[in-house]
């Protein structure tokens, strides 16, 4: 496992420099247009996928030697980021993993079965918890493909509206959102995880790589 990791990000770096000059290429009509098309997010997309088959296979590595702890829920196993500790479930999700550098239990991904809804609808309601200056926020969404299965992510900055038991919301300012949705072998899988932005900023790789290493039990 650690060969594999140490030789597939000199790859991604090397991606990045070789395609990252060509956007300044024109075409023979004059017209700025890129000899390879999109380079830059073609580079992204290829580091992407490497950083996703990386987490995987550290993911299966670790299955086998039993070398890190893991989660199951509804036909899936993940491998939980060193550092991030399993907390019990609250009043809707099944468990959650706290980040290091929470206060408290306060910034950690929840994991929720059976919330209802599909992915369009629940993409849809967790957009409309986040602003940005007042008016709708930035969400980057993207869908790919893990152990067979087909994983919608979306992450977003601003203020977030968090809704308290009471049915009021609290207004949480300079916040950050992540988001994933599994369609899993027997439902589907919500992941949430949402804290200051500063905070999330800096666990966001290993957000990354919690959500890539999902292995179908």
């Amino acid at each position: 496992m650690t060969r594999h990791r140490s030789l597939c990000r000199p790859v991604a770096v090397c991606v990045l420099m070789a395609l990252g000059g060509c956007d300044d290429a024109t075409s023979p009509g004059g017209g700025a247009q890129s000899t390879l098309g999109k380079s830059a997010e073609f580079a992204r997309n290829v580091a992407g996928d490497i950083e996703a088959r990386d987490a995987q296979t550290g993911g299966m590595a670790d299955a086998i030697t039993g070398s890190s702890a893991r989660v199951e829920l509804a036909g899936l196993v993940w491998s939980i980021p060193a550092g991030w500790s399993r907390q019990p479930g609250g009043m809707m999700d099944e468990f959650s993993l706290v980040v290091p550098g929470s206060r408290g239990s306060e910034t950690a991904a929840k994991f929720y079965v059976d919330i209802g809804g599909g992915v369009q609808a629940n993409l849809k309601r967790w957009k409309g918890q986040m602003t940005y200056a007042g008016g709708p926020t930035d969400a980057r969404i993207e869908t790919r493909t893990l152990s067979g299965h087909t994983v919608t992510t979306i992450a977003m900055e601003g203020t977030y509206m968090m809704l308290l038991p009471s049915g009021a919301s609290v207004r949480r300012d300079g916040y950050a959102f992540r988001g994933a949705i599994i369609e899993g072998p027997r439902e589907l899988v919500f992941i949430k995880l949402v804290g200051p932005e500063e905070l999330i900023e800096v666990v966001d790789r290993d957000w990354r790589r919690l959500i890539s290493s999902m292995q179908a039990n």
